[in-house]
């Protein structure tokens, strides 16, 4: 898994080949061709956003703003893209989301990379 921020001495446009480029708006489009096909999200995607959303819920989620609707896409897309081995790269991850929990997305990708190395 990779990460982008952006950042002073970083182009906005960095490109890593045989990657998946996950971004706010392939999150949500995501949410949306999943819920079209009548596709549920991955079964730990809500497990994985109460660390940056305490008050996530199964039951709840789709009801939220668009930070919280980009998080679970990005993460329910993530886990599909390790199951069927695909690799992929987060794009600014921060997007939509109050920086107080700026600091929980490290949680899920140390919990995502714990993932991929199979723990």
């Amino acid at each position: 898994m990779k990460v982008v921020i952006p950042g002073e001495n970083h182009p906005q446009n960095i490109s890593y080949d045989g990657h998946l480029e996950i971004d706010a708006e392939m999150s949500l489009k995501y949410l949306d061709n999943i819920k079209a096909e009548g596709f549920e999200i991955h079964d730990r995607t809500i497990e994985l956003a109460k660390l940056i959303f305490k008050d996530i819920t199964e039951n709840n989620w789709e009801s939220m703003g668009k930070g919280y609707k980009h998080v679970v896409g990005r993460i329910s897309l993530s886990l599909t893209c390790i199951e069927a081995i695909v690799p992929f790269v987060w794009k600014y991850p921060e997007i939509h989301i109050h920086p107080a929990y700026h600091a929980n997305i490290a949680d899920v990708m140390i919990e995502i990379n714990n993932i991929l190395n199979g723990e």
